[in-house]
């Protein structure tokens, strides 16, 4: 055997000698202690907001839910593509690039008069 095996088996004998003191009651008393309240994430109360776990709750809610999630679907679909409908005016550009080039004309020659 080398030293260090040697070494090892000493201290497993040495820690076998060692004896855990006797904690009577304490299995009960953990188990039997009250725990906090659990708070839950944001989602997860919204999700049972949303579609509580009684059966009451899912018969009212879960229809509802299925029928607004195509609407808010197009919503945010909407919201982000155009589609080719452009709601803004093309007139006051081109107005506005009208103005700007009629500034830059030099309006100080004489033939005017």
């Amino acid at each position: 055997m080398t030293i260090q095996e040697q070494e090892n088996e000493q201290l497993d004998r040495l820690l076998n000698q060692i004896e855990v003191p006797d904690f009577s009651g304490l299995e009960s008393r953990v188990l039997n202690q009250s725990l906090p309240e659990r708070q839950m994430p944001a989602l997860d109360r919204f999700l049972d907001w949303l579609l509580p776990r009684e059966n009451f709750g899912k018969n009212i809610w879960r229809p509802a839910t299925a029928a607004c999630l195509p609407l808010v679907f197009g919503i945010v679909v909407g919201n982000y593509f155009s589609f080719g409908f452009n709601l803004e005016s093309d007139g006051f550009s081109y107005w506005e690039d009208e103005l700007t080039m009629l500034s830059l004309n030099d309006y100080s020659e004489t033939t005017f008069q």
